[in-house]
């Protein structure tokens, strides 16, 4: 019996010492948990402080490097960002240049001659009887070309006429018309020619004269065509 109860009394203590050692174990990370917690605020703590001084120092560097830049620079940066004073809408420039074509063309219309040529005129024929000649169509000017010191014609005259209607009623109606200078019988009469001419007198380039050889060729031809 006494070992008996020596035995259970062992049983006893062990079955203590192992409870005692178990509530142990589990007490132990229960008390660990706050130590854990404790050290990941700390943690946290640290990186932000980290990130904290990480944008100070990127703001210190950008601050020098805006530093660093000229202050021409800067100024150029600063008018381009500023609207110019001086520049004008583009509706308004198109309307200038409009108006500037516009110009140009009436100079050109206002500086745009009407004159014709008169050839084979009898040497006998004097500045009145070819303005009489041409009164119906009421030319502005008569140049009439004769020699000095005699005044005899030279047998060819220009008229200038104020419009291009008047001009081509000249070439039209009096192409080929008898002039009778009234002196001389036979002598005295032609048939004189009217052709297109850019003015009377002076040298003529050789383009100029080209160009109208060959506006009085469509002429003939037109006047042809009617003839037929």
């Amino acid at each position: 019996k006494a070992k008996k109860a020596k035995r259970s009394e062992e049983r006893y203590k062990k079955n203590k010492k192992r409870k005692v050692e178990e509530t142990t174990i589990d007490d132990a990370p229960k008390n660990d948990e706050p130590a854990a917690e404790a050290d990941d605020q700390n943690a946290a703590a640290d990186k932000t402080s980290s990130k904290k001084r990480k944008r100070s120092q990127e703001d210190k560097d950008q601050a020098s490097t805006e530093d660093a830049v000229p202050v021409e620079a800067k100024q150029q940066k600063k008018r381009k960002k500023e609207p110019s004073a001086n520049k004008e809408p583009l509706a308004k420039k198109e309307g200038d240049a409009a108006t500037a074509g516009e110009g140009a063309d009436a100079a050109a219309a206002k500086n745009q001659r009407f004159i014709v040529f008169i050839g084979n005129l009898p040497f006998t024929a004097t500045t009145e009887q070819i303005t009489e000649h041409f009164a119906s169509i009421q030319p502005q000017s008569v140049r009439h070309s004769t020699e000095k010191g005699t005044g005899k014609s030279k047998g060819f005259a220009f008229l200038e006429f104020a419009n291009y209607d008047r001009m081509k009623t000249c070439l039209k109606l009096y192409h080929h018309s008898m002039f009778d200078s009234g002196v001389g019988g036979e002598r005295g009469k032609r048939r004189i020619n009217v052709e297109l001419t850019a003015g009377g007198g002076g040298s003529k380039s050789g383009a100029r004269k080209e160009k109208l050889k060959e506006k009085n060729v469509r002429l003939n031809e037109q006047r042809q065509r009617r003839a037929e």
